[in-house]
């Protein structure tokens, strides 16, 4: 006998502490508690079969010795007395004896005998559901992350309270001496960065104090963050302020001087004098914002400045602060330097394709020594990376995240300047400040230090929008090096949502590194399948698991190419090992590549193939055009890539023909459509996507032991309708809920006789489906014998939920489907769970004339069911749950409950199947 009714502040954990170590020894206990009507909530939780179950598991012998009683009915002040649970003990208290059962049919309310495969399935859950650490009901799902995104957000919002409560009341921040507004210029623009518009009153009141400030008489630093914020906050009123400031810094660029090797350059002021690399960074960024804003910049100002950055680039790559007298290379300088000559070339352009007379060349030879130079800025950057040099060190991340972020570069060498930029900031705050404490310089000021701080998190934390996809040593495989940067530009103005877009190398990326972009697009003149025949397998590979776990490929052939085409077909029958079912297919013209986001006129359509894998079509193919093959008149149009690297977002020169620009309009808008249909118009901040996420997969594939396992129902291959599904489910299930779930998918037909040893089977169609007559038979078997089925609609797909209803009134004429009331435990935290009352259901609309948007409208569950004995052993989801399991719930096509909402949902009916098996 165990008597705990006379220890004080005693809780469950200290009471299966306890018993843990006596269980070992002995084969029946007895549990002495408070009076019925004062237990404490503790001590009910405790004789909760979960918890008990964690105590039994402590002593694995005899646990297949101890059988579980239908819990459901355990819970203080009742518990079913019978050959299992016995009540001993006075009438004062409540002591109960859990013998040691030889008998399992000895128990009158389990039907199904120890061995059979679904008890013991059931009684591995119990088990292994608690020594795993579960904690049921609390709703909280730590984040897996390398980052935690919390903190992170943590960290930013921190630092904006505290640029506000520095704020004057006029608006400025504390300024250094000798620059007017240049400190206020700095804090406002980190706010702006941060996300904040014009129409916060912090930034209100800042943008009205600077613009008290005329360049005049002013100092470079000034006027260049100055620009930067009137061209971050409101361009198009502040837009003479910044064509002034344009003509100021222009002015005070370096021309002429006695000493060559300064013109181009920019000094503290307007006076000349001796140029250095700090001071030419800003004139630079200020120039370079204002463009972006739509202001004009000279071509001789940027074409001088890049003589000046190439003139005073060490032999080593590196650059110093100051060019006359060729110092040793530095960190911030050389980051600088990298950064400005990036921005320099993206500005003045290359040759890869242009118009002549009317006409569009593509693909043209585009020697740049630029690239070089930056190459070698980036080799040394690369050799001497660090987070934190010691000093200026949050003027540098500033300079680092421009470098990376410019250079399309997730890794410095083998850094990643993001994650470990923000590591080091976050560990130099510390977790109670919530700001940067200045350390030299103008950065002794804590607000200057905290603004740099920002400006990193901000602006390095950029969502990926698409990465290129990089397979050979040559420039065969991007033969027009800005287009991507345009396509994003182009979508950062419509989306209005600043974006990034990395370079990958596939031949060398995981599908973790895969997995850090929503989109990868290929493109080229040479075959993907270079390499032995493992690098090509591993290739497909890679690309699969990619695809499996969300990713999107975006690929283009160049017009009457053959090679990469070839190549690519092939590449991805290897990918998907040859399925028929996924071969490439014309895309027909209701596909929502024509009009998610702008409607492509007809005569610009050009033929896309795509393969339809899971919940949407996840890889789109622009494949070569067949004209001088099949003798016809129309001309070849220029690959997308090519258009996309023409377009000009500020007008330098003669404008394009009319019909070359209608063609650069209509090649935006297809790249734009299939952007927003892969990725929803919502790709995630880099902190919030982990970089070993499929080696965690792997991790839980390898270690199975006693793990949950949770089957996919596959009816006339409705399974691959959403493949995805369940095990991106059980993978979360077993990174933030820490459940012991098997993440392998595995797929069950009902024409086998193996359905009987999964507890659990989920299952999705898209379209109507009839059962055999065997097939009803033994999922009839299945249902009655107490298994748990959980179906939902694809896409709320109504032909798939109608035959569903067939044929459950086929299977049980006598049971009918019935609606799972608002309280029901399969909707409340009864078993562990969420609170349900309404969920959001996603429903996309089409505008005529506009593009798709999506409508979320909070509804009660609608949910169906089939019970035996009070509890659901078949419940039916007429609105989709797959397809946002799949992380598709950004999808701009399938209506829906969202990503969250659909998860919980899943989770609760896990957990409801568990707790009345």
């Amino acid at each position: 006998m165990f008597d705990f009714s006379k220890i004080e502040d005693v809780n469950s954990d200290y009471i299966i502490t306890t018993l843990s170590a006596c269980v070992k020894c002995h084969d029946s206990l007895n549990l002495k508690f408070f009076p019925g009507d004062a237990i404490p909530t503790d001590y009910q939780s405790l004789l909760r079969p979960l918890i008990l179950a964690r105590l039994l598991s402590s002593n694995p012998t005899k646990t297949s010795e101890y059988f579980l009683w239908y819990y459901s009915e355990v819970d203080f002040p009742r518990v079913p007395v019978d050959n299992s649970v016995k009540k001993v003990g006075d009438s004062t208290s409540n002591s109960y004896e859990l013998d040691n059962i030889k008998n399992p049919s000895a128990v009158p309310l389990l039907r199904l005998g120890r061995n059979n495969p679904i008890m013991t399935i059931k009684r591995t859950l119990v088990i292994t559901l608690l020594l795993a650490g579960m904690v049921l009901g609390s709703g909280h799902m730590a984040p897996a992350q390398d980052l935690d995104p919390d903190e992170v957000r943590g960290a930013i919002d921190g630092a904006i309270r505290y640029l506000k409560n520095t704020q004057k009341p006029n608006g400025s921040w504390e300024e250094v001496s000798g620059h007017p507004c240049g400190a206020s210029s700095l804090c406002v623009l980190a706010l702006l960065s941060a996300g904040l518009t014009k129409d916060d009153p912090a930034v209100n009141q800042a943008m009205s104090y600077l613009r008290k400030f005329s360049p005049e008489g002013s100092k470079t630093y000034t006027v260049a963050l100055q620009t930067m914020a009137y061209a971050m906050a409101d361009p198009q009123r502040d837009m003479l302020l910044i064509q002034k400031n344009v003509a100021w810094l222009e002015a005070a660029q370096i021309k002429g001087s006695g000493t060559p090797e300064y013109n181009g350059g920019w000094s503290y002021d307007i006076s000349g004098g001796v140029p250095d690399n700090s001071n030419v960074q800003y004139a630079i960024l200020g120039l370079y914002e204002a463009e972006r804003a739509g202001a004009m910049v000279k071509p001789e100002t940027w074409q001088a400045a890049k003589t000046y950055l190439e003139n005073c680039q060490n032999r080593d790559g590196s650059w110093g602060y100051m060019e006359y007298n060729r110092p040793e290379g530095q960190l911030t300088m050389t980051s600088a330097g990298v950064a400005n000559l990036i921005m320099i070339n993206g500005i003045l352009g290359g040759r890869s394709a242009f118009v002549r007379d009317g006409d569009i060349y593509c693909c043209q030879p585009d020697e740049n020594p630029v690239e070089d130079r930056i190459n070698r800025g980036l080799v040394w950057l690369t050799r001497r990376f660090t987070t934190w040099p010691g000093s200026w060190n949050y003027y540098y991340l500033y300079g680092i995240e421009r470098v990376g972020r410019l250079s399309a570069l997730r890794l410095i060498g083998v850094h990643d300047w993001f994650r470990e930029g923000t590591q080091a900031l976050l560990q130099k705050k510390g977790i109670v400040a919530s700001y940067w404490k200045g350390e030299q310089g103008s950065e002794t000021y804590d607000h200057i230090a905290t603004a740099y701080a920002l400006l990193f998190l901000a602006k390095g934390r950029r969502p990926i929008l698409v990465s290129k996809g990089k397979y050979a040593d040559d420039s065969g495989w991007s033969p027009h090096p800005n287009d991507l940067h345009h396509l994003t530009q182009f979508a950062e103005r419509q989306w209005r949502l600043e974006m990034s877009w990395p370079i990958i190398d596939i031949r060398s990326a995981t599908v973790d590194d895969l997995l850090q972009t929503p989109v990868l697009f290929l493109c080229g003149d040479k075959s993907l399948l270079s390499g032995t025949p493992q690098q090509r397998r591993q290739l497909a590979d890679n690309l699969r698991g990619y695809i499996d776990r969300g990713g999107f490929i975006f690929a283009e052939a160049n017009p009457e190419d053959d090679t990469f085409d070839a190549g690519f077909r092939q590449l991805m029958r290897d990918v998907f090992d040859n399925d028929p079912e996924y071969e490439l297919r014309l895309l027909d013209v209701d596909h929502p590549v024509w009009s998610i986001e702008i409607t492509i006129p007809v005569e610009q359509m050009r033929k896309l193939e795509g393969i339809d894998y899971g919940c949407r079509t996840s890889v789109v193919y622009v494949p070569p055009h067949r004209n001088l093959r099949t003798d016809s008149a129309r001309p070849v149009p220029p690959s997308l890539s090519c258009l996309w690297e023409l377009q000009r977002f500020h007008q330098r020169g003669e404008p394009y023909p009319e019909h070359v620009q209608e063609q650069i309009d209509a090649a935006l808008g297809i790249g734009l459509n299939v952007l927003a249909y892969a990725t929803g118009r919502s790709p995630r901040f880099k902190y919030e996507i982990p970089t070993t996420a499929n080696q965690r997969l792997a991790d839980h594939v390898n270690d199975r032991g006693n793990r949950i396992q949770v089957a996919m129902l596959d009816l006339q291959g409705n399974a691959n309708s959403a493949p995805r599904a369940i095990p991106k489910l059980l993978d979360r299930l077993a990174r933030e809920m820490k459940l012991p779930v098997d993440v392998r998918p595995i797929k069950i037909t009902p024409d086998q006789d193996e359905i009987f040893d999964y507890p659990i089977l989920f299952m999705h169609g898209r379209n109507a489906i009839e059962l055999t007559d065997a097939q009803r038979d033994r999922l009839r078997r299945y249902i009655e014998n107490g298994g748990f089925l959980f179906v939902n609609a694809i896409c709320s797909s109504k032909p798939f939920t109608e035959s569903f209803r067939r044929e459950m009134a086929t299977l049980f004429p006598n049971r009918k489907l019935t609606k799972l009331a608002p309280n029901d435990p399969l909707l409340t935290d009864a078993c562990g769970g969420f609170n349900l009352p309404t969920l959001m259901l996603r429903t996309p609309q089409r505008i005529e004339g506009r593009r798709t948007e999506v409508v979320n409208v909070p509804i009660a569950p609608e949910l169906e069911g089939v019970s035996f004995d009070g509890r659901w052993r078949v419940v039916l989801s007429p609105y989709d749950l797959s397809c946002a399991l799949e992380e598709m719930s950004g999808s701009l096509q399938c209506q829906g409950y969202t990503q969250e909402d659909a998860f919980k949902l899943a989770l609760n009916a896990i957990l409801y199947a568990i707790e009345y098996f």
